[in-house]
């Protein structure tokens, strides 16, 4: 539901003036708080508001309001956040304390004082008033002669009255804590050296370092080990600082433990056999019960003591893909408060790991997805911290029973009670020469979480879909809408009606297979719209493979690819304009392009280029795949509505797509490495993990690491339709790649396909625009099952992906194309021999362009006719001069032999 408003200042309504907030429609009443203060426009007066469902076009929803109550949820200024300027604070340096405060209520505060005493020393500031909804924030220089635990007690004063407190525990290692001493202890193996540094007091500080030809680099600091924070008896906080004095080294491990009146903890480091990882495990047990507020485990600071903030890449899965100086949390693909994505609620976590990419080195902390996860922080830069460091981290309480999302200490203190424990296991990954794109590749293999489980059997998918078509159908178009409900025209789709007449061959239905020949027969009629793209996710054009009419049923097609050709920049790139963009908002800068911008235009005109052998399309399309080739992240497939910044699912099936038209056309492999590199870009959008009450969740995937139109954010919201079009490409790219478990990953996104998809009700057969992973239900509106057929036929063996193959012939290229399989082709100077796979398809056409006219064609052995109508025989050919196209039609069979004599 979203709230929008208008001011006195602002009396127009409009998408400026307004916040989102999530409803659980199920018919029960629930108390929603919002806090619409943070919205930077809820300001001055506000002369009316109104509560509005999304999305907009939402039919048959009933609401019922008990009240609408408007309330301050603060009314006071706070201290909003205190942190240390340094990853490793040391004795004898000085660094930095950044105290801010925060006025959250709607009231001018004035005459504000801030305290923080150092020691002895006491630093204060005073401001004169902060406005509604500001910060003011402060540094001071501090510095610590010896090692320990100090703590900086902070005040927030109005007059004399203090109107809130603070502190900040601080452990200071000694000064040369890069240099070993007799009394630390190392941990290392082929690839990774671990220091644990000590003081009198205890080991504070893990130092970790990569390892490459005998030489070590350090990459991130642990500091310290460990800390608990608690509210005492009074409700106040208190944080320990975990300074182990007792650690001893067992084997391939190191273990640290500690204890007091009130708990006992345990850290163990741990070497594996795979030299890229070092498991963690920490432990804490109640002696008493503990009202327990956040209890870390580990805090990598990585880039701290060596690069510092600097990153090639960046990767939160589901939240983040960060490049160069970019930021996590920016508004860049989410406007505030959406943008905030510090702490997030692990329902929008896709992969559970994080990763920082820099100094040809990649730096990971991995875990195991669960109901019971523990909370992560990921920050890039340490913004949040103001460090030179990246900062990835793991705690509990888990988000958001007890910590609120992009808090970082508990809301509702944890209960641990006494005999009790608790623990947070992960990975710690350092790998060198690898990107961050290995990431989620490496989190797979260790996690072994490849497991399908299929709703029902695909026989019975086929019959589920038929009933989603029967039940969309409009006999008077005739056709079906893309969608319901909505403003969607019922059309004669030809990718529908061939999904139908396919699936009809395995269910038999006779329903099914006439709604497919009313809509053949109704496009015979204007045979050029057998190829029209129109409603489809794939833009493909198989109809005329089994229709025929050849050419004449390409021209839709034709039309689609020459206006993507018409609008193509002599460099080879697709650009982005406003006018791509619903109600034409600007979502990003006029001229600016990327992969999903160019790689859409650049498939369909390869696609058609490799069926008709056009060199002119063969030129566009191929100037675009070397243009692409700077592009890194996927981004910009999705314009209507997404921004252009945003990285995007799609884009990466779209560009699978454009590098497999390349390399079947011109068999260079530098086009299936990209491919496989784009292939590999969409995984951090795939969940790998899921509830235990929610089957749909596994393989489930999110669309955008953002949000429509910046303030409609879809994490934590799949779009399986945007699954399954990259799944539908990692099946066609499993084809030719076996670097990867391509066919796995696709096989999984289809299944939660089917388990989002309706078996009953007004929608049968269809499946949701997107998911609510929160409250696990369906978002409409509800999508024809285009998306869910064409996987599962490729799954099961059904070619539907037209098979091309380029030879050469009397020094000239030869495209020959077919809807089955091309097992074999063998050319002398006189004669093509092609050996055909059939499939169960009954009739079909194969193109042979770019050949003069045949002497005979033998079809196993028998020589055919040609005809002038090859629709109304079984099997014959058609010589087309004016386009140099041959066109052969065969007959069922396991395999079909066919020689063309010249």
């Amino acid at each position: 539901m979203s709230i929008y408003w208008i001011t006195d200042e602002s009396p127009n309504w409009g998408e400026d003036k307004k916040i989102n907030f999530k409803i659980i429609p199920d018919n029960e009443f629930h108390t929603y708080s919002v806090d619409i203060g943070i919205h930077k426009k809820w300001l001055g007066k506000i002369r009316q508001f109104r509560l509005d469902l999304e999305p907009p076009d939402t039919n048959g929803a009933h609401i019922r309001i008990d009240y609408v109550q408007l309330g301050i949820l603060s009314s006071k200024v706070e201290v909003y956040s205190m942190n240390i300027g340094t990853g490793v604070p040391r004795s004898g340096k000085s660094f930095p304390i950044y105290v801010t405060i925060k006025n959250p209520s709607g009231e001018v505060f004035k005459d504000v004082s801030l305290k923080v005493k150092v020691l002895d020393k006491v630093f204060s500031e005073s401001v004169r008033e902060i406005q509604p909804r500001d910060t003011k924030s402060f540094s001071f220089n501090v510095k610590f002669n010896k090692e320990g635990i100090y703590k900086i007690p902070i005040e927030v004063t109005s007059g004399s009255k203090v109107i809130d407190k603070g502190d900040i525990n601080v452990l200071v290692t000694r000064d040369n804590l890069f240099e070993q001493s007799p009394g630390d202890i190392t941990l290392e193996n082929s690839k990774i050296f671990i220091r644990f540094v000590r003081v009198p007091s205890g080991f504070t500080t893990a130092l970790l370092y990569g390892k490459k030809d005998n030489k070590l680099e350090l990459l991130s600091v642990i500091h310290p080990l460990s800390s608990i924070t608690y509210t005492d008896p009074e409700g106040d906080r208190v944080t320990d600082i975990l300074c182990p004095s007792i650690a001893r080294k067992e084997g391939n491990k190191v273990v640290f433990e500690g204890e007091n009146n009130l708990y006992k903890y345990k850290i163990t480091i741990e070497k594996t056999k795979d030299d890229e990882i070092i498991n963690t495990d920490y432990e804490l047990s109640a002696k008493g019960d503990i009202k327990l507020v956040r209890f870390d485990g580990p805090f990598l600071r990585v880039g701290e003591g060596s690069f510092g903030v600097k990153k090639v890449s960046a990767l939160f899965p589901g939240l983040e893909w960060l490049v160069g100086e970019e930021r996590s949390s920016s508004t860049l693909d989410a406007m505030e408060p959406f943008n905030m994505r510090l702490v997030p609620n692990p329902n929008k976590i896709t992969v559970p790991c994080m990763g920082i990419e820099s100094n040809n080195y990649l730096i990971g902390l991995l875990w195991k997805g669960e109901d019971n996860q523990p909370a992560s922080i990921f920050c890039s830069p340490n913004w949040y911290e103001n460090q030179e460091n990246h900062l990835l981290g793991l705690f509990l309480p888990y988000v958001p029973d007890y910590v609120k999302e992009n808090e970082t200490y508990a809301d509702i203190p944890y209960v641990l009670r006494a005999g009790d424990k608790i623990s947070i296991g992960s990975k710690i990954l350092i790998s060198y020469n690898r990107t961050i794109l290995d990431l989620v590749p490496k989190w797979l293999s260790l996690y072994d979480a490849l497991d399908v489980k299929f709703p029902r059997s695909f026989e019975e998918e086929i019959r589920l879909c038929e009933e989603g078509y029967k039940g969309i159908w409009e006999p008077n178009a005739p056709g079906w809408p893309h969608a319901t409900p909505g403003n969607w025209t019922p059309s004669p789709y030809p990718k529908d009606a061939f999904l139908l007449y396919i699936g009809s061959i395995f269910t038999k239905d006779k329903e099914a297979k006439r709604m497919a020949d009313t809509v053949i027969n109704f496009l015979i009629k204007e045979p050029y719209r057998l190829s029209d793209p129109g409603g489809s996710h794939i833009y493909e054009f198989q109809l005329p493979f089994i229709i025929g009419r050849l050419p004449q049923s390409v021209g839709a097609f034709k039309d689609f690819v020459s206006a993507y050709l018409a609008s193509q920049k002599p460099d080879g790139s697709f650009v982005y304009s406003s006018s791509m963009s619903m109600q034409e908002k600007r979502l990003g800068e006029e001229g600016e392009t990327n992969v999903g911008l160019c790689a859409v235009p650049a498939s369909v005109i390869l696609r058609y280029a490799r069926v008709t052998g056009d060199d002119t399309l063969l030129r566009g399309g191929l100037t675009a795949l070397e243009f692409m080739k700077r592009f890194r992240v996927p981004r910009g497939a999705q314009v209507w509505e997404v921004p252009v910044h945003t990285p995007d699912i799609l884009a990466s099936a779209r560009a699978v797509d454009a590098y497999l038209e390349g390399y079947i056309i011109t068999g260079n492999s530098e086009y299936l490495d990209r491919a496989v590199y784009w292939a590999k870009t969409g995984l951090p959008f795939v969940y790998l993990w899921s509830r235990s009450d929610r089957p749909v969740m596994k393989y489930s995937t999110i669309p955008v690491f953002g949000a429509t139109f910046f303030d409609y954010p879809w994490f934590g919201y799949p779009v399986q339709w945007n699954g399954l079009v990259y799944a539908y490409e990692l099946l066609r790219l499993a084809r030719y790649d076996n670097s990867f478990l391509w066919k796995d990953i696709a096989t999984g996104i289809l299944a939660s396909g089917m388990y989002q998809q309706m078996t009953g009700g007004e929608y049968k057969g269809l499946y949701p625009d997107s998911w609510d992973l929160d409250n696990n239900l369906p978002r409409g509106p509800y999508i024809n099952p285009e998306d869910l057929l064409k996987p599962l036929y490729l799954l099961m063996g059904i070619p539907l992906d037209l098979d091309t193959k380029v030879i050469n012939f009397r020094g000239n290229n030869v495209y020959i194309t077919t809807i089955a399989r091309i097992k074999d082709i063998n050319v002398t100077d006189k004669c093509i021999k092609i050996t055909i796979d059939n499939s169960s398809i009954k009739e079909k056409y194969l193109l042979i362009t770019k050949v003069d006219r045949p002497k005979s064609i033998l079809l196993d052995d028998r020589e055919i006719k040609e005809l002038s109508e090859l629709e109304f025989q079984p099997i014959g050919y058609r010589y087309y001069k004016d386009y140099k196209w041959l066109v052969v039609k065969v007959h069922e069979g396991s395999l079909t032999r066919l020689a063309v004599n010249f």
